[in-house]
């Protein structure tokens, strides 16, 4: 049965006036009578819910088949995401929204794509050149929202964006298209690495159109065709289009399309060939049979609660996944749809299957599925052939894959109507070395905290050996340096920043290090310190109230044309303090002396490829650092105050020490080198090396709490004597303990005349002995600085004891 048609013939315009006319649309409309398309629910504009207001609030609304979720984007009380059950309408939550702001509309139309991932854009505001689109995505529904894009999509055109949006695709393959106000342009965003980090627009120019056409109403047709309209008067239009090749960003008008005018949305499912239209005069939802775009054929209609109010702007948005259909009608409410079959309802599909992975033996494993079909669904996972207990969600989450755990992963979904197995995901776990040498003290996801954001494309972290606190340094979009409780992950305070580093114009601070008297310092990023000066800035300490100063302003490559501030470490007490800085992209570093109130350097090059020093480093000896790049060797690097030129001293390669390890730290009172792997199922790995021989030791293995996906260097290693720290922008922060310190006694002798000198550190007592073997004996109150005389009739070796 059709519900709620209030006027099934004028949709029909375009046919000519006549019996036979009419008799053909009646029976258009009653040949769906084996099927019906029935409203499941309707929230009115009436205050009800305070974010489906009766004003120009709400402008989005989007469909998640994997968790039957419907979302609201509203203005009407702030800025708000509000999360509902599809079947019911019942109000399940809001999204986290922190950080969307800008634009007349911080947040519009919205979207999921086929992996389950939620995308929102805001509306950039008045049409002007310098008019500024932000697009958001949401992982889950558990997430913060991640910034993709900030900029005008066509930099110099004047055009208001956001108020036409279409996706579709997972992962990698997500596509994005969106209109213009004004024009006859539109632009398709894609993800251009792997990292799905930002968002990169091609242009697409519509000859087809007249100014105004793809502004109001769009979405993807068949393979590369896409449907958009503009202000409610105006016809749906069909288009071609090309993504690759030497026809990019061209498209071509195929025809109209008969839906009627007074459009406010459009959705197209290309499965079930089905098309939803969003009449924002009427103020109802159509749902067409699209099997063929030149003679489309009305299955049913339903309008939105009651009263109606016009719909000033002509504004909305409709969603069309499977049997679904979620709409939302500027100033006259929400309402969702089904299409339901006299003969069988539709069965599940799965969209995007679970992925086969490698990992190490104790990390955590997460497999994941997409389907659609008729709710509710359900899911059962099975490991080589058996079901899995508990394992009834989308979602499987293993947070230690022990060796037992390798195997064949399936799920079954199911509903009423029927089920689908998903192909097989292949668990392969790789040998690795775990030890209670460290162990994971706690951990903070991305999203976790206040000061972790899911958006953030850089994490630095770095340990305060005075104050025992962490501080974590998180861009873009803003300059914000944390004080972090080192035993717990909570945050504690902001660190207070200089005018230079705050506002839309801010200096972006890139690096953090910190100095053994608990003195900060961060530094900018200059890609050509010759164009550009790179600063450093120094805070006496992370305590409430301290600002920071400007100490360096200068080009650390002494001319060398070079990207710096990417790497940082820092040594030293007050005066002594050596800040190591090295080049990104060429193959110099420069360490910078305190003098007076600020620092001067003096720049180096050592013999190899460049950028292999330019993510990772970390002091080692007195005049030695070490070096790492992801994909090259770790360097131990030595250089002499007089000589320009460097040299490496140490190479560890290949299976020795993994080329996907970026960010390192060194702690030498342990000879223990800690790395942070990048790849899938990013992990912490612990090194021994001492002696230098024949290459270090693996003595232990730390995972983070879920499995990031990096696939790249974007990550930070901090150091202490009794524990690290590692940030990565997907996997999180982790913070792993080591126990009691045991420091390496190290006894110095020096002869002068025919005296012998004794020096070391710590609380060690001197012993002497007439062999090597022993028996020693403790030297009485001798101290670091105890001198003998010698003795060339005597036999004596002289060790330390704790």
């Amino acid at each position: 049965m059709l519900s709620k048609i209030q006027n099934p013939l004028r949709c029909r315009k375009a046919v000519q006036p006549g019996a036979l006319a009419l008799a053909f649309t009646i029976l258009a409309a009653l040949s769906v009578s084996a099927a019906s398309f029935s409203k499941l629910w309707e929230i009115p504009a009436d205050g009800t819910r305070d974010y489906v207001s009766a004003s120009v609030s709400e402008r989005g609304v989007a469909f998640n088949p994997a968790t039957d979720h419907a979302f609201i984007a509203s203005r009407a009380s702030g800025t708000r995401m509000a999360v509902l059950n599809a079947t019911t309408g019942a109000e399940a939550g809001f999204l986290n929204v922190d950080g969307i702001l800008g634009g007349s509309f911080a947040l519009a139309c919205l979207g999921v794509d086929d992996g389950g991932r939620i995308y929102g854009a805001n509306v950039s505001g008045l049409p002007t050149t310098t008019a500024t689109l932000r697009i958001y995505r949401w992982d889950t529904e558990l997430s913060v929202p991640r910034l993709l894009f900030v900029e005008s999509p066509i930099p110099g055109l004047n055009g208001r964006w956001g108020e036409s949006f279409a996706i579709r695709g997972a992962g990698t393959n997500t596509q994005i298209l969106m209109g213009m106000s004004t024009g006859t342009s539109l632009v398709l965003f894609r993800y251009t690495d792997a990292t799905q980090r930002t968002l990169t627009p091609l242009v697409i120019d519509a000859p087809g159109a007249v100014s105004g056409d793809l502004s109001r109403g769009m979405a993807f047709g068949n393979g590369d065709e896409f449907l958009a309209h503009g202000p409610s008067a105006s016809q749906l239009k069909r288009f071609s289009f090309k993504a690759t090749g030497p026809a990019a960003g061209t498209s071509a008008l195929l025809s109209a399309v008969d839906v009627g005018d007074g459009l406010g949305g459009v959705s197209f499912d290309a499965g079930s060939r089905q098309l939803a239209v969003l009449d924002v005069v009427q103020h109802s939802v159509r749902l067409y049979d699209a099997t063929s775009f030149e003679s489309v054929s009305l299955l049913g209609e339903t309008g939105f609660p009651d009263p109606s109010t016009p719909n000033a702007n002509g504004l909305g948005q409709i969603t069309l996944k499977g049997n679904r259909v979620v709409a939302l009608d500027t100033q006259n409410g929400v309402l969702a749809a089904q299409l339901s079959t006299a003969n069988a309802g539709l069965a599940p599909d799965i969209k995007q299957n679970p992925s086969s992975v490698i990992y190490y033996v104790g990390a955590p494993v997460i497999f994941s599925v997409t389907a659609v079909g008729d709710a509710p669904l359900s899911y059962q996972w099975t490991f080589n052939g058996e079901n899995i207990d508990q394992a009834t969600d989308r979602v499987l989450f293993l947070e230690t894959a022990e060796e037992s755990a390798a195997g064949i992963y399936r799920v079954i979904v199911s509903n009423a109507s029927g089920s689908k197995t998903s192909e097989a995901a292949l668990l392969i776990l790789s040998s690795s070395v775990r030890s209670d040498v460290g162990s994971r003290l706690w951990t903070v996801q991305p999203g976790g905290q206040p000061y972790f954001s899911a958006s953030l494309s850089r994490v630095e972290v770095a340990w305060n050996p005075v104050s025992k606190n962490l501080l974590f340094l998180g861009t873009p979009p803003v300059n914000a340096i944390t004080v972090v409780n080192a035993d717990s992950g909570a945050p504690l305070r902001a660190l207070a920043l200089a005018g230079e580093l705050t506002g839309p114009a801010a200096v972006a601070l890139q690096s953090v290090g910190i100095a053994e008297d608990g003195a900060i310092y961060a530094c900018s990023l200059t890609s050509d310190g010759t164009q550009s000066p790179l600063r450093i800035y120094r805070w006496a300490s992370d305590a409430i109230g301290v600002t920071p100063q400007i100490v360096f302003n200068g080009d650390p490559g002494a001319g060398a044309a070079e990207r710096w501030g990417d790497s940082m470490a820092v040594r030293g007490v007050g005066a002594q303090t050596e800040i190591l800085l090295t080049s990104r992209n060429g193959s110099r570093f420069a360490i910078l002396a305190a003098s007076g109130n600020s620092f001067v350097g003096k720049s180096y090059s050592v013999d190899l490829p460049p950028g292999s020093l330019g993510q990772g480093v970390s002091f080692g000896g007195a005049h030695s650092f070490w070096a790492k790049s992801y994909g090259s060797p770790l360097f131990e690097i030595e250089w002499q105050s007089g000589n320009p030129a460097a040299k490496v001293i140490r190479t560890v390669a290949g299976d020795a020490y993994r080329p996907s390890i970026a960010a390192i730290g060194f702690i030498p009172s342990r000879n223990w080198m800690v790395g942070q792997d990048s790849d899938e199922a990013e992990h912490v790995e612990l090194h021994d090396f001492a002696p230098a021989g024949d290459g270090p030791t693996w003595i232990d293995t730390e995972f983070f709490r879920v499995p990031g996906k990096t696939g790249g260097p974007e990550g930070s290693v901090a150091v202490g004597t009794d524990r690290a720290f590692a940030a990565s922008t997907e996997a999180g922060l982790i913070a792993i303990s080591f126990g009691v310190v045991v420091q390496r006694p190290t006894l110095h002798v020096a002869a002068t005349d025919n005296t012998l000198t004794f020096t070391w550190q710590g609380t060690f007592v001197l012993q002497v002995g007439s062999d090597p073997e022993g028996p020693w004996t403790d030297i009485p109150g001798a101290k670091s600085g105890h001198t003998i005389p010698v003795n060339p009739a005597l036999n004596q070796f002289f060790r330390l004891r704790q």
